[in-house]
């Protein structure tokens, strides 16, 4: 669980396993009522991420898609909780979390992500 994250991750780290990743988390939506305007607050932290593809058993098409990308990133190196409403950029290219789930015993979020405008 955390133990192995923690003992693993500085040799992920020296043997270049790991992307920097940037993650936006966005607020919600705020309307002005005296001037309408509807405003949203957004934070990003680079951070690097462990990436992978899903196995062919898992990919149906439509939950997870053959082009889904798999992202681990560590707590300690975020200070929000990613939600739905996250995107992730990964070398220029902006993904949407499609869903995410705490994972290495409360350690890291494991996300899924989609390349924003792909079914």
């Amino acid at each position: 669980g955390a133990q192995i994250l923690a003992s693993l991750w500085p040799a992920l780290v020296s043997q270049g396993a790991l992307t920097t990743v940037t993650l936006t988390t966005k607020g919600a939506p705020t309307i002005n009522v005296t001037t309408g305007v509807i405003a949203q607050t957004a934070s990003s932290a680079t951070v690097q991420a462990l990436l992978g593809r899903y196995p062919r058993r898992e990919v149906d098409g439509v939950r997870i898609t053959l082009a889904d990308r798999k992202a681990k990133i560590r707590k300690v190196d975020i200070t929000t909780v990613p939600t739905l409403a996250a995107t992730v950029t990964i070398s220029g290219v902006e993904h949407e979390v499609v869903s995410l789930a705490e994972a290495n015993n409360g350690a890291a979020w494991d996300l899924q992500l989609r390349r924003i405008g792909d079914v």
